[in-house]
């Protein structure tokens, strides 16, 4: 294990960068967790307590990308694995993987809770 990979907890919070398509009337879509329409095997997000909203959202800004809250024990409730996953300019960088099922896609977008914060431009 690398030195920078830090234990995830089921008490942990992950963000999830959502796309501005996938939230009708605040109801979170299960294509927030798929890519190309079929599940994402391999689920980006960040740990909560290595970052901050405005960090997560930057490299979205002006996108008007939703910020969504999943705690690391629903993933794992769903036989799913939560790992730390740091990449180079993103230390909170973790992945959810193994979703292979739209099903697993839904329960997890319905666990999600958006924040109340959007990728927007500032002035």
């Amino acid at each position: 294990m690398h030195e920078d990979v830090v234990a995830i907890g089921d008490d942990d919070d992950l963000y999830r960068l959502i796309f501005p398509d996938f939230v009708r009337d605040g109801v979170i879509s299960s294509a927030a967790y798929q890519r190309s329409r079929m599940p994402d095997p391999a689920i980006s997000v960040n740990l909560a307590r290595l970052t901050t909203i405005e960090a997560t959202l930057a490299p979205q800004a002006g996108r008007g990308h939703y910020l969504g809250v999943l705690p690391a024990a629903i993933p794992r409730g769903l036989g799913l694995t939560v790992e730390h996953d740091p990449i180079p300019g993103n230390i909170a960088h973790a992945l959810i993987r193994g979703a292979t099922t739209k099903a697993v896609c839904e329960q997890l977008a319905f666990a999600t809770r958006l924040t109340g914060h959007r990728a927007t431009l500032t002035d």
